[in-house]
């Protein structure tokens, strides 16, 4: 069955006042926002009525709720590639720093209960870690980049970004991308969490949308993936369902080639580039070999898809030949 991402109601928060919400987390009994200019965490009730701003003892951004270990996860723009550990009392207990070769700007933090390792999202792409800081997994955007992330029982939801559009995305534990619902909402989209109190009463994922309103106060934008409402058509389901697989299987191809084009083109820019700007033959060389190596592994990739285009103009054959004897 399809399904449509339904917007439903738009809660404002914090009394009308402009405040700069970044990241919020959930723990059951309370909403948890920080702010991008300040240090502290202001606290709401479920009915979203404010409680209390509790002050940090620095300026946290992304933040998610542990409720295997009970404690809270943070990271902060200051001190790219760490995270926070926060007690139930969001005071700071441990640190650690993420092994990776370059700095990233963590934008969403997600706890998976079922692995208990953590997802974190920055803007090139998404990786799963052990609570002690150890990668398990990295995923990188087809096209644009990553807002926040969700975890999800097998796999995890992005906030993804692109050419002025947002993206709600489902992919697998092994990165394949299961389903994409493009995010009909005029205002940016700055974290999202769970609606679980909406979910205890419904069979819907249901999801609650941190925006900043034109009036530059935050809001939460409930929203619900609803059954479509299309009427079925009367041609065989099975033919149906096996079509509409073929047609997102050769979706899922044009995407990737588009990134790629994207890819060779901006390498071709940073050939340009260098020739412009390039105080020596080393300098060349050296961008040279970078290019080479991309385009290699954009060549590997083509090899991937033109076996991927291939499998499925067999699938699709077999689906007419079925058509062919049933006729």
């Amino acid at each position: 069955m399809d399904f449509t991402l339904q917007f439903e109601e738009c809660i404002y928060l914090s009394c009308g006042q402009p405040y700069a919400y970044e990241g919020v987390a959930y723990d059951g009994n309370a909403y948890y926002f920080t702010l991008s200019n300040a240090p502290c965490i202001h606290i709401y009730q479920k009915d979203f009525s404010f409680m209390a701003s509790y002050e940090t003892c620095r300026n946290y951004s992304a933040i998610c709720y542990d409720s295997v270990n009970y404690c809270f996860w943070a990271s902060d723009h200051a001190h790219p590639n760490m995270l926070y550990c926060l007690d139930e009392n969001l005071n700071e207990q441990s640190i650690f720093t993420i092994p990776i070769d370059k700095n990233i700007d963590i934008t969403g933090l997600s706890c998976d209960d079922i692995h208990d390792t953590l997802f974190i999202s920055f803007y090139e792409g998404v990786m799963e870690i052990t609570k002690d800081g150890q990668i398990q997994n990295q995923y990188a955007p087809i096209i644009g980049t990553f807002a926040s992330v969700l975890s999800y029982d097998e796999a995890f939801l992005t906030l993804r970004a692109h050419n002025d559009m947002q993206f709600l995305d489902f992919q697998s534990l092994d990165g394949t991308l299961l389903e994409s619902y493009p995010i009909d909402c005029p205002y940016q989209i700055m974290n999202i969490i769970w609606d679980y109190e909406r979910m205890k009463t419904c069979d819907m994922l249901c999801f609650l949308f941190l925006i900043i309103g034109k009036d530059g106060c935050p809001c939460f934008i409930k929203c619900c993936l609803k059954p479509c409402q299309c009427k079925p058509c009367a041609c065989d389901l099975d033919d149906c369902n096996r079509s509409d697989s073929v047609c997102r299987l050769l979706s899922s191809i044009a995407c990737i080639e588009a990134a790629l084009s994207h890819i060779l083109n901006a390498e071709g820019e940073k050939i340009q580039k260098a020739v412009e700007i390039a105080g020596n033959v080393c300098e060349l060389l050296e961008v040279n070999e970078s290019v080479r190596k991309t385009v290699t592994d954009v060549t590997m990739l083509e090899q991937v898809l033109f076996a991927k285009l291939n499998a499925v103009l067999e699938i699709d054959q077999c689906i007419n030949n079925c058509e062919d004897c049933k006729n």
